[in-house]
This record gives structure tokens, C-alpha cells and sequence, in this order.
């Protein structure tokens, strides 16, 4: 009974004690009321991503709108990869592969070797030759990679080349390049009229195909996880071989102006429940829509049009044709 009184006593004078020196008054609730605080944004550079605005509670500092993080920005490189914004210069990558085209005395890249480089950059010459061409599936499912960067020389990028490199952020094109540039982080050829490829390594869950592009090329937006909705330009007239395979999260696309599919565009997009088919698709690639589980197809045409592969619907979704 004694210790149970002086532990009582004890309790008491540390409450007494707390409340003395005032260490609730240190202590502020806003009862659900919250007084906003704005977070300011940060703007992303060459060198540092950055941060869209936010708000806080100036009482508690319970989030209310969490800021996210922006993507860098792209290098604006010279022909001798320096940034003409924040003036680094980009160390040529090592240990590629390469092979020599004989009649025009110039380079192919053909494959990323013993090259450890999370930021390729693909060299300018290779002894003492220009490298002018990037080989089709030279750097196919590398991920490894999550920059690259092209010289002014590149001026041939074959089909499939940068096919499911899905840690690759960003690519960059020297602003002296003749025949391909770089738009927020994708590839586009200089008249922007094809999209050649998509940073799939990114985690935006949405992207709007710029308007003037007609044509998204092979294997554009291969395995691209995050993408849930894409925004076609009324531009586009072609959806080239696979650009679209095994995009698993992709739930909405409209087709708009498309008068042409490939094969396997849609192959694999198994989150892709509707899909409407303009009547202006006049040409349709095998296996389009394979693997697209939960697809119902519904066509503006009124039966299929003489254009379209026999396989066109090889996993024999439902297809509701116009009457």
C-alpha cells in the first residue's frame, strides 16, 4: 500500500510538472480543420528532377496534396555532346559492338558488349570511322540501360532496336542530327512524323501521341507497365508491329483517324476490355488483339473488310459489327 502511494504521488507530480512548464503548449490540433500551406514547386532541370506544388496543414503538417516528383530534364546536346543548357559534356560509352559497313567506310552499333553503362552514349566515331547506324534488336530487352543518348552521325535506327528496354527513361539526340530528334525523353524521327520510340521506363500512367505524328512504330511502347491511357493525335494513321504488346496495364486507346494496324499491335494488353474499330481501318495485321483476355471488339464496319489478315482476331474475342 505504501509503494502504491508513492508511485501514485510520483505520477501526479510529473503531470503537475508538464503542465507547469507549459510543454502542452507546444502541442497544436487543428481538429480536422486544416489550415492550408502551400508547398512550392520546383522546377526539373538537366541535372535535378523536380516537384509539382503540394499542400500541407500549417497547424498539424498533415499532407493534403502530395507533391510528386517531375522528370528531368533532357541534355540539349551539341555535335561534341556537350549541354548547351547546363554544360556537361557526356562521356562516350565502352566495350559496344560494332561492325564495319565496308562500301560506306562507316560504323554500325550492334550491341551493348561488355558495356556496363547505365547511361549509354553511343560514340560519335568508332575507330576512327563515323557510327551511323543503330542495328535492328541490338539493344532488344536491355535493362540495364536507363539513358541513351545519340550523336549527330546516327541517321539509320532499324526496327526493334530499343525493343522492351524497360528502365529507359530517357533518350537523347544531338540537336545537329539529321534525321531522328528527342522529344521529352522519346524518339522521334526529325519531322516528328513517326514516334520511333517511347521511354518505357517511365511511370507516367497516361501520354498524348503529339499532334503531326502518323505513324507509332514497331515495338514503340513494348511492355510499357505503367501506361494506363494513350492519347492518340488525330494525325496518326498507322499502328506499327507490336507497338503496343504486352502494355499489360492499358485500359483505354482510342483508334480516332487509324487507317492502318499491324500485326501483334495490341498483343498481350490483357486490361484492354473495350476497343472500337473506325471504319476507316482498312488494313489489319495477324494476332492483333491475341492475349487480350477480357476484350469485347466492336467494329464501325459492317463485316470484315477485305484488308484485314485472317488472323486478325486469332483469339476469337467478341465482335459486335455495325448493323
Amino acid at each position: 500500500m505504501k509503494k502504491f502511494i508513492i508511485l501514485t504521488v510520483t505520477a501526479i507530480l510529473m503531470l503537475l510538472a508538464l503542465v507547469g512548464c507549459g510543454c502542452q503548449d507546444e502541442i497544436e490540433y487543428c481538429d480536422g480543420n486544416h489550415v492550408e500551406e502551400i508547398m512550392p514547386s520546383k522546377a526539373p532541370t538537366c541535372q535535378e528532377s523536380g516537384l509539382t506544388e503540394g499542400k500541407k496543414c500549417a497547424i498539424c503538417d498533415d499532407i493534403i496534396v502530395a507533391q510528386e516528383v517531375v522528370q528531368k530534364l533532357s541534355h540539349v546536346y551539341n555535335d561534341t555532346y556537350k549541354c548547351q543548357v547546363c554544360g556537361e559534356t557526356a562521356k562516350e560509352s565502352q566495350g559496344l559492338n560494332f561492325e564495319l559497313d565496308a562500301t560506306t567506310n562507316t560504323y554500325t552499333f550492334t550491341g551493348i558488349g561488355t558495356c556496363k553503362d547505365e547511361d549509354l552514349v553511343i560514340p560519335l566515331t568508332y575507330e576512327g570511322l563515323p557510327v551511323t547506324k543503330i542495328k535492328s534488336y541490338s539493344l532488344y530487352n536491355c535493362i540495364s540501360i536507363k539513358t541513351l543518348t545519340l550523336s549527330k552521325n546516327i541517321t539509320e535506327i532499324e526496327d526493334y532496336s530499343l525493343c522492351s528496354c524497360t528502365f529507359l527513361v530517357d533518350i537523347t539526340v544531338s540537336t545537329k542530327n539529321t534525321a531522328y530528334k528527342g522529344v521529352d525523353g522519346s524518339l522521334y524521327t526529325k519531322d516528328g512524323k513517326v514516334l520511333m520510340q517511347y521511354a518505357l521506363g517511365r511511370d507516367a500512367t497516361s501520354f498524348e501521341i503529339p499532334n503531326g505524328v502518323e505513324k507509332i512504330g514497331a515495338c514503340a511502347f513494348s511492355s510499357a507497365q505503367s501506361l494506363e491511357k494513350i492519347v492518340l493525335a488525330n494525325t496518326v494513321k498507322t499502328i506499327g508491329i507490336s507497338a503496343f504488346v504486352n502494355c499489360h496495364s492499358l485500359s483505354l486507346i482510342s483508334l480516332n483517324n487509324v487507317e492502318k494496324i499491324d500485326d501483334n499491335a495490341f498483343y498481350g494488353c490483357s486490361s484492354l476490355e473495350n476497343i472500337t474499330i473506325p471504319k476507316g481501318v482498312t488494313e489489319m495485321g495477324a494476332w492483333a488483339f491475341y492475349g487480350c483476355d477480357s476484350i469485347i471488339i466492336e467494329c464501325k464496319a459492317e463485316s470484315k473488310p477485305d484488308g484485314w489478315d485472317d488472323t486478325w482476331n486469332a483469339g476469337n474475342r467478341p465482335v459486335i459489327w455495325a448493323e
